[in-house]
């Protein structure tokens, strides 16, 4: 099959869902060498969804296309044509004139006369067996019925305006199709993975992270492996607020020792799902220090440790104090090796830094227990321990 013949199979459709599943299996290509792959990856799923859909729109050309068979009906009317001539040279063309009667028109000869009584007799008294196209006169015709004659009924062609190709061509063209639907499921499929895999990467990122959906679990990270200990210079609170509301979106819970990051009042609870002006579901937040909650660290604690709630210190003495007691209930539950099923985070924001001492201490139960310690501090500020740190933003 041609080029031009598999093009007009097609059509602009097929020939620009080509292009976009090639293109996107191309951008794949090109993303694996790329440091800007983040965008990359959606422009290869546009291609790749894109492509998907023209092929779907080809393949309903190609499965409309008919086959033709003027040839073959060419040569069966000649075939008719040239029987016709045979069986005209051998028929016997009877002359008549107008005076005859019925009983002229029968040969009589050698008949006895018994017999010819009997053949007269017959002829009086039935119906005359001459066909209508024979008798002479008008003809009576039927509204609305049409006599089709076999010859021209075989050579008559419907006319659907369909694209019309000789047989092996429909044949290419179908199995061209076929190639053209398959590449395009594996480009779609690839770039789909592809951007799933971009997104579980991107998942546990303290910064960069996309957009947040309530999928946190072991598995995830696994893929993605957080930093467990941050350095975060230059935070400021409206970047630490974003962060605190982002990880509540994706199932997490976290404990904020530090100011609140949120102006005016302090929020009694988070949205789990937000969209614009839409949200659905509330992680509450337990302020330490209230009169209506128990002074209990454990208490605190275990509220991040299954995930209920999430906690918020504003006192320096007493979030130095209560971290002092969560370090003693982190060893006891080390030596018994458990562990928390989603990442809870541990925010210190206060002016003053961690202690050396505790900094180091929570740094090394934090991969354990499963849980990540963030250290903001204000613009200028120097840590001597940074080294300590795992990540420094």
């Amino acid at each position: 099959m041609s080029i031009g013949l598999l093009v007009k199979a097609f059509g602009p459709a097929g020939v620009a869902s080509c292009i976009a599943w090639a293109a996107s299996l191309a951008v794949l290509v090109i993303c694996v060498r790329s440091v800007r792959r983040h965008s990359r990856w959606k422009t290869a799923l546009a291609l790749g969804f894109v492509g998907w859909i023209l092929a779907r729109t080809a393949s309903d050309r190609v499965s409309s296309i008919e086959v033709d068979r003027s040839e073959e009906l060419e040569a069966a009317r000649l075939y008719q044509k040239k029987l016709r001539e045979e069986m005209e040279g051998f028929a016997f063309r009877q002359v008549r004139f107008a005076e005859d009667t019925e009983r002229d028109r029968l040969d009589l000869a050698g008949l006895k006369r018994d017999e010819l009584g009997t053949v007269t007799g017959s002829l009086d008294n039935a119906e005359t067996s001459i066909p209508t196209y024979m008798a002479g006169g008008r003809q009576q015709r039927t509204a609305g019925k049409k006599k089709q004659i076999a010859a021209a009924s075989l050579a008559k062609e419907e006319t659907t305006g369909g694209l019309r190709m000789k047989e092996p061509d429909v044949l290419a063209a179908n199995r061209f199709d076929r190639y053209n639907l398959f590449a395009s499921d594996i480009a779609l499929l690839a770039a789909l993975c592809a951007v799933l895999w971009d997104y579980a990467r991107r998942f546990n990122r303290t910064v960069g992270a996309s957009m947040p959906l309530p999928i946190s679990s072991p598995l995830l990270q696994a893929v993605s492996p957080p930093a467990r200990t941050v350095l975060w210079r230059d935070a400021g609170r409206e970047k630490l607020r974003e962060y605190v509301e982002a990880l509540v979106r994706k199932g997490e819970t976290f404990a904020w020792f530090g100011p609140s990051p949120w102006h005016g009042s302090i929020p009694r609870s988070l949205p789990r799902f937000a969209f614009r002006n839409i949200t659905a579901g509330q992680h509450l937040i337990l302020v330490f220090g209230s009169e209506d909650l128990p002074k209990d660290a454990e208490f605190f604690f275990d509220a991040i440790w299954f995930t209920r709630y999430a906690v918020l210190v504003t006192d320096p003495c007493a979030a130095r104090a209560l971290l002092e007691e969560w370090t003693k209930t982190c060893r006891r539950r080390r030596a018994k090796r458990a562990r928390m099923r989603k990442m809870a985070h541990v925010i210190w924001a206060f002016d003053n830094p961690l202690p050396a001492s505790l900094l180091a201490e929570m740094a090394d139960l934090a991969e354990p227990l499963n849980f990540k310690l963030i250290v903001a501090v204000p613009p200028g500020f120097v840590a001597e321990t940074s080294s300590a740190f795992a990540e420094i933003i």
